[in-house]
């Protein structure tokens, strides 16, 4: 699975988890960096945003990042 393919499961499962929805079902790529990982090895981070609606259908946003395709972070607006 490519990283933004496994960011949007990401997105969708967390949003789902929570009660909200992913808008439109998609993430944005707004950063790119090389990181190395636990086993030293050097790897693309990205950072996603991405908004979802609640259940009153206010929009909020979220942030997730990923190291490779494992998830390293994920905020969201409160």
């Amino acid at each position: 699975m490519q990283a933004r393919e496994r960011g949007v499961a990401i997105a969708k499962q967390v949003c789902s988890e929570i009660g909200t929805k992913l808008l439109d079902d998609t993430i944005f790529l707004s950063h790119t960096s090389i990181k190395k990982n636990i086993r030293d090895q050097y790897q693309i981070r990205r950072i996603y945003t991405f908004r979802y609606l609640d259940v009153e259908s206010n929009i909020h946003e979220g942030t997730l990042i990923l190291l490779g395709v494992e998830q390293e972070s994920l905020l969201l607006d409160t």
